[in-house]
């Protein structure tokens, strides 16, 4: 079953001269089976150096570690995790080889590598979470594991051999009290290596082991984000209250002829306690609201990040605005900023959540905040259609006071 579990090809649709349609990514890979792209980034340049990433894991506020494997100690103790800030002379006293640094959420803190997205463009901008960049010494890894949110990995220098299973991918299968997660058996189904510029989709729950073959090997993973049955609940009960939408709905009795006792709770209780939390979720404003407040907020991390508003700068008025936006060119989306819309429908209009909030769209054009909103950055060339209509001009000039769009 797994012989042909991987495929090789040259390129991906998103890429020039591609082999594989959308379609058939989408059908017959997102989240069904891994598939390696060679040389989808060729020639490919890092926009951040190793020194530069070891320079992001000293500051504060950025998430970054440190794992260094030793072969020659038991499994619970082959692996010892750093985090953190570190100081500088960190590394100076780090063993040479058979080590790993990761930062996470690099794209938020370099918009060269936010931009990289771009050529992933066919899964919704919604759906990302954040490019992870993992720096390793020759035999520097991990461990064995799978993740439960979907990732591509980009190997940017150097090599990296990969090990895939499709078995006992289950939190059964986890070795107890160890520093990170480890796959107890790990049952490898194909082995290959990346080299810079290939690929490798890995979906959810699908478990691997990339080690290092060389010194200085850099690697990108492009994560998308997993949600909870659990995280949507909670949400969604946050939003209701905040809303005070059910606070006319009450829990009514069944009739109680069908019960035998006054101790019994019936099912017919059961049933219209469960009839009124459906009556929630079938309201779909209130659920379409919720939904794209919920795909777009952002953590508190990435709230630090989010840069100084310009509300308190005497300069930073409409016309000013107007006059730099004119001589530039175009504009650009904050790294940190999530945008997303939902199209009119029976139930609700069009509607533009940013951050998490729900935006003042009223009189704005639609074709204008979809462009904004698909897209890193605009050119002047395409704004310019739009911004002699003094609400589309309000709408670009409100996010870019915030530096949610910038020039």
């Amino acid at each position: 079953m797994y012989n042909n579990y991987i495929t090789f090809i040259s390129k991906l649709f998103m890429f020039s001269n591609s082999k594989i349609t959308k379609e058939i990514f989408i059908n017959e890979y997102w989240q069904k089976k891994p598939l390696l792209i060679k040389n989808a980034f060729p020639n490919f340049e890092s926009p951040i150096s190793a020194d530069e990433l070891a320079g992001l894991s000293l500051e504060d506020g950025i998430e970054s570690r440190v794992v260094t494997y030793d072969r020659s100690l038991g499994k619970q103790n082959q692996y010892k995790v750093f985090n953190g800030p570190f100081e500088e002379d960190f590394y100076q006293n780090l063993q040479k080889d058979n080590y790993t640094l990761l930062v996470q959420g690099v794209d938020k803190i370099v918009p060269e590598v936010c931009e990289l997205f771009s050529k992933f463009n066919f899964i919704p901008q919604w759906r990302i979470d954040d490019v992870m960049i993992s720096y390793a010494e020759k035999g520097g890894n991990v461990g064995p594991h799978y993740d439960n949110y979907d990732v591509f990995i980009m190997q940017a220098e150097g090599q990296r051999t990969w090990s895939l299973t499709s078995k006992k991918c289950n939190i059964e299968n986890y070795v107890d009290k160890t520093a990170i997660r480890l796959m107890d058996s790990f049952i490898v189904e194909e082995e290959y290596t990346l080299e810079a510029g290939d690929i490798l989709y890995i979906p959810a729950e699908i478990g691997h082991h990339g080690i290092s073959d060389t010194h200085e090997s850099l690697s990108y993973s492009f994560g998308y984000r997993s949600y909870q049955a659990m995280e949507l609940w909670e949400s969604f009960g946050d939003y209701l209250s905040e809303k005070n939408t059910a606070s006319n709905l009450f829990y009514k009795d069944p009739n109680w002829n069908d019960i035998s006792s006054t101790g019994e709770i019936s099912e017919s209780a059961i049933a219209e306690a469960k009839s009124l939390m459906q009556k929630l979720l079938d309201d779909n404003y209130n659920f379409k609201q919720w939904f794209g407040k919920f795909v777009t907020s952002i953590d508190a991390s990435s709230e630090e990040l989010l840069p100084e508003t310009l509300h308190n700068n005497r300069n930073a008025t409409i016309d000013n605005f107007l006059c730099e936006l004119l001589s530039s060119d175009g504009l650009v989306k904050d790294t940190t900023c999530r945008m997303s819309y939902t199209l009119a429908n029976e139930y609700s209009k069009f509607e533009l959540f940013v951050n998490g909030n729900e935006w003042d769209i009223e009189n704005v054009d639609t074709k204008l905040i979809m462009l904004v909103a698909n897209n890193y950055s605009v050119s002047i060339t395409k704004l310019k259609p739009f911004i002699e209509k003094p609400d589309n001009l309000v709408f670009l000039f409100e996010l870019w006071k915030l530096q949610w769009l910038y020039i």
